[in-house]
């Protein structure tokens, strides 16, 4: 009896456990942008995003990443954690007031298993430049932040909102 009992609550726990992976494994799906940039010198860079369709960003936290400066290529990803779809992105690219121009090469974005991406001048086809916070060379990715008051304005980069929003359905459309 005493053996049987054991068996019962082996096979419990066991079956239990394989449940517990899968659900974990479900609830853990992460919504992943990155963008591919060259940047001078080292910096903090930021996500924002929507879920109710809209552009007004600042009803969330962004997401930050720090960036060491390189003339080279370099990729910086952001996580939205959880079951948590965005519809919308806007980056911030650089606080730094000293930060020269910064290059915008790529765009990509993961959820489960699907993915996204693009570069050079096809990225400007999803994303646009705050023409308050700054300019952009299409052609060459190359974002120059405006200057107010003898200040460098952070520069922002807004979605091309249904094109943008197509391809975040795209990824997480069942």
């Amino acid at each position: 009896m005493r053996s049987f009992l054991l068996s019962i609550l082996l096979a419990t726990f066991c079956l239990g456990c394989k449940e517990e992976s899968a659900d974990a494994k479900v609830g853990n799906t992460d919504f992943k942008v990155a963008i591919d940039v060259i940047v001078e010198k080292d910096d903090s860079f930021a996500l924002y995003y929507t879920t109710d369709g809209t552009i007004d960003f600042f009803s969330r936290p962004a997401i930050w990443q720090e960036l060491k400066g390189s003339d080279q290529q370099q990729r910086i990803e952001f996580v939205i954690p959880g079951k948590i779809i965005p519809t919308q992105l806007r980056f911030d690219l650089g606080l730094k007031p000293d930060q020269p121009d910064v290059y915008f090469k790529r765009i990509a974005m993961e959820y489960n298993g699907r993915s996204f991406s693009a570069a050079g001048m096809d990225v400007f086809k999803y994303v646009q430049p705050d023409k308050h916070q700054c300019l952009a060379d299409f052609s060459t990715g190359k974002i120059t932040a405006n200057i107010k008051d003898g200040k460098r304005l952070t520069p922002a980069i807004y979605p091309n909102q249904d094109a943008l929003s197509k391809e975040i359905e795209k990824l997480t459309k069942p």
